[in-house]
């Protein structure tokens, strides 16, 4: 998880991946992360450069973070990029990761707000209740492939936020369902999400937002299948955040990303009809990422 981000495609996926565990929204975060960048990236930045960052929501030459375009509780609109490409970057996922936890007190979003009303529910929850209703839901959720943006995943999702904050499967208050492993990345229960960026990331632990299965992990079938169709998707994504002489290039560029949004749309109905269930002979239960939120495709344009 200390893995230094060297590219752009990379860096956008470390924000979207860690959106689901940071939880509030981003988008009055700036002013409280210049500084705390100061110390993560190159170690002679000065204060000017942090001060640059609270002022306009960028730090040079590494990194660069957008601000404008956050959803919060399906996929973040905020990408990294790092502009360096320097084998001494020391931006990596551990500096995002703390990042956005320290980020997240700034937000005071209608948005940000609405979800903490939804998770109000779950607050109200002693330890052992909130606990067995997490076990109770991984039982019912079993057996199946889950779209990210089902309304019983995203309930799913806020409590376990909240019960990994609490720590309740180190506490062993409740048992979970025995199909169920334990996640080698905090010890809960094993219910992965696989995303656009598989290969990068693995499988994602839906209670900590860390990798829980690294793509070396998968079997030789399941990273075949998986590759082939990240390998695909990739270069449609990355029209999405073509540079402005790209765009130039393409000529109609509105017409290329409605091309590439289509061709998106059948890739996310393949993984979600194809691939993702291959891993249920592997795993009780998995989440697939239904979604591209650069390109505009919403779950209810991926059809099954």
């Amino acid at each position: 998880m200390g893995r230094e981000v060297h590219n752009r495609k990379k860096a956008e996926r470390l924000v979207w991946v860690m959106s689901n565990a940071a939880a509030p929204a981003l988008e009055n975060a700036a002013a409280g992360a210049g500084a705390m960048l100061l110390d993560t990236i190159h170690g002679d930045e000065s204060r000017a450069q942090a001060r640059s960052f609270q002022a306009h929501g960028s730090v040079r030459p590494c990194v660069r973070l957008d601000l404008d375009d956050f959803v919060r509780g399906q996929a973040l609109k905020i990408p990294f990029h790092c502009l360096c490409n320097s084998a001494n970057c020391h931006f990596t996922l551990r500096t995002a990761t703390a990042m956005l936890r320290a980020m997240s007190d700034y937000s005071e979003s209608p948005l940000d707000r609405l979800w903490k009303e939804y998770g109000q529910a779950f607050r109200d929850f002693d330890d052992l209740t909130l606990a067995r209703w997490l076990a109770q839901t991984l039982s019912q959720v079993s057996g199946r492939v889950w779209r990210l943006s089902h309304p019983l995943l995203g309930a799913y999702r806020l409590a376990a936020q909240l019960g990994h904050e609490r720590q309740i499967w180190l506490k062993r208050v409740a048992n979970p369902p025995a199909a169920y492993r334990e996640a080698a990345c905090c010890r809960a229960p094993l219910l992965p999400l696989f995303t656009r960026d598989v290969i990068e990331t693995g499988l994602i632990c839906q209670h900590c937002g860390d990798t829980a299965i690294a793509f070396d992990e998968f079997p030789e079938q399941l990273q075949t299948a998986a590759r082939a169709w990240a390998e695909k998707y990739a270069p449609l994504h990355a029209v999405a955040h073509w540079n402005d002489a790209e765009r130039k290039r393409a000529g109609n560029y509105d017409g290329k990303l409605d091309d590439a949004a289509e061709d998106i749309e059948q890739l996310l109905a393949e993984a979600g009809r194809d691939i993702v269930p291959q891993f249920l002979d592997h795993y009780p239960a998995i989440v697939w990422e239904d979604q591209d939120e650069c390109l505009e495709v919403r779950p209810e344009d991926v059809a099954l």
